[in-house]
């Protein structure tokens, strides 16, 4: 995975009259780093904003959004990893037999 070719396979996925699949992963690919980006920066903000004044014990609503979040880009991490350790696979519409030894390994 490359940032300019996500950047650019979501370009084509946002303003190209036909988009593909490849350029639907890629706005996938971009709008989950967006949107992790945020709410990372949401906390770290939250975090300083803590750390700068004395803030009352937070509720054990926070505490399960925090531990959610954290849930979320652990499972995020685990699947980016999964991505680039994986071999590539053409999905070209082949035999139930070739599917089943994709599935196999």
């Amino acid at each position: 995975m490359s940032v300019p070719s996500v950047l650019g396979a979501a370009r084509d996925f946002f303003w190209d009259r036909q988009p593909t699949i490849q350029g639907a992963i890629g706005a996938t690919e971009l709008t989950l780093a967006v949107l992790a980006a945020v709410l990372l920066a949401w906390s770290l903000a939250w975090l300083a904003a803590a750390a700068g004044r004395r803030l009352p014990r937070p509720r054990a609503r926070t505490v399960v959004g925090a531990a959610a979040l954290a849930a979320g880009l652990i499972v995020l991490a685990a699947g980016l990893g999964h991505h680039l350790a994986a071999s590539t696979v053409v999905l070209d519409g082949g035999s139930l037999r070739e599917a089943g030894q994709q599935l196999a390994r």
